[in-house]
């Protein structure tokens, strides 16, 4: 059953994520990745059915990584970037063709930043566990 509610512009899901995300509930995070085979990576997890790929950003080249993911994969695959902790890296995720951010914490200059630049934003993990504190 759907409900529609109105909800401000800021509570309103991003249409390209809810479509992807609709499909397949996964987000495929890629740890240990490197530029020269992230394209690859991105493929095989596509072709798996896997259509929405974080790329963490405490990885060395990450935004090379995005870009050549994005390049790899066709235009309805949903690209990020992952362990966003600042603000200033949203400018950086979405120059790389990136267009998801996924934070582990809540942090309105985060949210805002990637508002302001169309890209959904995401909190990680509900555990305890696996939330950062700040």
């Amino acid at each position: 059953m759907q409900i529609d509610i109105n909800l401000p512009a800021l509570y309103t899901p991003h249409a390209g994520l809810a479509a992807v995300f609709g499909l397949c509930r996964l987000i495929a995070i890629l740890r240990g990745v490197t530029p020269a085979d992230a394209a690859d990576h991105g493929r095989a997890l596509y072709e798996a059915g896997l259509w929405i790929v974080e790329v963490p950003l405490n990885l060395p080249q990450p935004f090379d990584s995005i870009a050549a993911i994005r390049q790899a994969l066709p235009a309805d695959a949903i690209v990020g970037a992952g362990t966003v902790l600042h603000p200033h890296y949203v400018d950086e995720v979405k120059k790389a063709g990136g267009n998801l951010i996924v934070m582990p914490h809540s942090d309105g200059d985060v949210v805002r930043a990637a508002k302001a630049q169309g890209l959904p934003v995401h909190r990680a993990s509900q555990r305890r566990t696996k939330r950062l504190s700040r």
